[in-house]
């Protein structure tokens, strides 16, 4: 089981706040039996120098395997299960930068891209189909319930969910009657979905990948889990079949 979008990396971003919170928030996905995790901290071209938080990355990343290793109580940690990506914030231009493929998921071509919060325009578009179709990157719209109100006009964003883009749902989404619909009713109009819990701290926005996975097996059986874990671990694979 993966989490694919997650800000359990200590002191790089507004998740986890220093290590003891972080070892507490890979212990919540443990026990809720996430094996596999990707390391998603906010990315904005607009405030962020890419080569200062790859290394800023780097570094939290790094004091995080060597705090686990030496602690006798994630003896069962596999840091091969472990993935460093991005959440990076959609900005004009995006499309033909020349970052994207640092800020991509380890090993990988996809790309966790988080949509501007206001009505989507034809240039938002353009901007997402030139990173899929110009850079040859697999685009996943993370959090994808958070836009869907902003849009008074649905045109561009049936557009833009018509691209061979994939999208996220946060766990949390399933939680409440308000934000479910909108998820169940995504999933019924045939969305590929991934799952995320976008957690960042272990009280206001925990790790709750099992509650989410155990509402949607609820809605739509046994079945809707195992299509979902075949196509993250694809792209974990970055099987391009």
């Amino acid at each position: 089981m993966i989490d694919f979008h997650t800000h359990i990396l200590p002191g790089i971003d507004d998740g986890s706040k220093d290590m003891n919170m972080t070892k507490k928030m890979i212990r919540m996905e443990l026990e809720q039996g996430v094996d596999r995790i990707v390391f998603t901290p906010h990315f904005y071209a607009d405030n962020d120098d890419l080569a200062r938080f790859l290394s800023r990355r780097r570094e939290s990343y790094e004091q995080l395997v060597e705090s686990l290793s030496e602690d006798t109580d994630f003896e069962e940690i596999d840091i091969s299960e472990f993935k460093l990506g991005a959440e990076v914030l959609y900005f004009p231009g995006i499309g033909s930068s020349r970052c994207l493929t640092d800020l991509c998921v380890e090993d990988t071509r996809v790309l966790l891209l988080e949509m501007p919060f206001r009505k989507w325009t034809r240039d938002v578009y353009g901007e997402v189909r030139d990173i899929v179709e110009k850079q040859h990157l697999t685009v996943v719209l993370v959090h994808i319930e958070r836009f869907r109100h902003y849009q008074k006009d649905l045109s561009v964003w049936n557009e833009v969910l018509e691209l061979p883009v994939i999208s996220q749902v946060n766990t949390e989404c399933f939680l409440s009657w308000k934000s479910r619909r909108f998820a169940y009713k995504f999933i019924k109009e045939g969305h590929d979905i991934l799952l995320g819990t976008d957690a960042h701290n272990v009280s206001s926005r925990p790790v709750n990948m099992a509650e989410g996975r155990t509402a949607l097996k609820k809605k739509f059986g046994e079945g809707i889990l195992t299509e979902i874990d075949q196509l993250s671990d694809k792209l974990w694979r970055n099987d391009e079949s």
